[in-house]
């Protein structure tokens, strides 16, 4: 009986932690670098955007290293652009 009990409340205890959880959010991450310095750019804008209706999700700013995190994203399909001011 007490197996019973302890396997009934460990399923019990799964099952919720499941629900607790986040479901369908993804992140995206990267390292902006100069193509002719291989050097990485410092404090460039990088926005992503629905790729259905080009809706502008989330943006961010490159640190020192270059690089950016975009968190907490619903899965499905996006573009994603960056700019610096004097870069083509």
């Amino acid at each position: 009986m007490k197996l019973c009990f302890l396997i009934i409340s460990l399923l019990l205890v799964s099952i919720l932690n499941l629900f607790a959880q986040k479901q369908g959010l993804g992140s995206v991450e990267g390292i902006i670098v100069d193509k002719l310095s291989n050097k990485p750019v410092e404090f460039a804008n990088v926005v992503i955007q629905l790729k259905s209706d080009h809706t502008i999700t989330q943006n961010t700013v490159t640190n020192s290293n270059g690089k950016f995190v975009l968190e907490s994203l619903p899965l499905g399909e996006y573009l994603i652009s960056y700019s610096f001011l004097g870069f083509e």
